[in-house]
């Protein structure tokens, strides 16, 4: 992640043959706040490749000379009027569209990561296109793919509410392994965010955990399966709780040693209460007014697992932005 003292940089995945109008407000709104700030760049990219034009085969040399300039023009002209309609800043830079000759979502995102690491990004920013009613179940296929394989952290922004200064973030996480260096790069980007707050106007940061339940049918029948075998499913969350709480007071102390220069303040709260995971955490972001909800997943196999589970499901109903960090 980038020095404070030198700045940030932001790389926005956008597709410059999507009219401005159908892009969401938060997203908007959360691009107009940064290239206002000093300490913020914004740098438009495009990956164009078959995939994006919904083409089956990969480009050839004539094909790429077809499409590349009229991608290119596209780009200036959406900058020119998002510029006009959405008054950006002056940390907006200039557009860049890269050629991706393969017809491959994966490759055309990969080419966006890399493009983020040589830039040497804070995060990428992008939209999600949550959509409303039995839709919001079906998050789009760039997004997931992006939440997938993006190597520095990320930005899901899908509606209308939180592109405002995120004085308020839900910081959701098990605990584990990169926590808290995960919370120290979320602490810096939110301080930075915040621009000319007023003195003594510290963002926070909820450090959030659910316990999960046991399955419905479980919860019925009042007992859980241990290995010395059945016990009472309040006796199971009772233990639970209690054995988390107390590892919690140890990483607690740490991320604070860890925060203690950096203007934040640190909220800690669990949750034995609810039957899911994603309901608690989007009730608990609604209770603390969270301007972003963020998660914290690990890299390797069990990463991947609680990416597609939690975190899809979070970018798929969440109606705020979604803050991703894969460590």
């Amino acid at each position: 992640m980038s020095n404070r003292s030198s700045g940030h940089r932001v790389l926005w995945a956008l597709d410059p043959f999507t009219e401005t109008e159908f892009h969401p407000p938060a997203l908007i709104a959360t691009l107009a706040r940064l290239t206002h700030l000093s300490r913020w760049k914004v740098s438009p990219v495009y990956v164009l490749s078959p995939d994006q034009l919904e083409l089956s085969v990969d480009f050839s040399s004539p094909w790429a000379k077809a499409y590349l300039p009229a991608a290119q023009r596209a780009l200036v002209q959406f900058l020119d009027t998002a510029r006009a309609k959405w008054g950006f800043g002056p940390g907006v830079e200039k557009g860049r569209v890269i050629l991706q000759p393969k017809a491959s979502q994966r490759a055309s995102i990969l080419r966006l990561v890399a493009e983020a690491a040589a830039k040497k990004s804070t995060f990428i920013l992008s939209a999600s296109h949550r959509r409303k009613g039995v839709d919001r179940f079906v998050l789009g296929s760039f997004a997931e793919t992006l939440i997938h394989h993006a190597r520095s952290p990320l930005l899901l922004v899908s509606g209308d509410k939180g592109g405002q200064d995120p004085k308020s973030v839900l910081f959701a996480t098990d605990f584990g392994k990169g926590s808290h260096e995960a919370l120290l790069r979320l602490a810096n980007v939110i301080v930075a965010c915040a621009g000319d707050s007023p003195a003594g106007a510290r963002p926070r940061i909820h450090v959030f955990h659910a316990i999960p339940r046991p399955i419905e049918p479980v919860i019925q029948a009042g007992v859980y399966l241990l290995a010395s075998g059945w016990v009472p499913a309040p006796v199971f969350l009772e233990k639970e709780e209690a054995r988390l709480r107390k590892s919690m007071t140890g990483w607690e102390s740490k991320a604070r040693k860890l925060l203690a220069k950096v203007p934040v303040e640190l909220e800690f709260h669990v949750d034995s209460g609810s039957s899911g995971v994603v309901d608690a955490t989007l009730r608990a972001a609604d209770r603390h007014h969270a301007a972003w909800i963020a998660v914290q997943s690990r890299k390797g196999p069990v990463g991947t697992a609680l990416i597609g589970s939690i975190t899809r499901e979070l970018a798929r109903r969440s109606e705020l932005p979604l803050w991703v960090d894969r460590g």
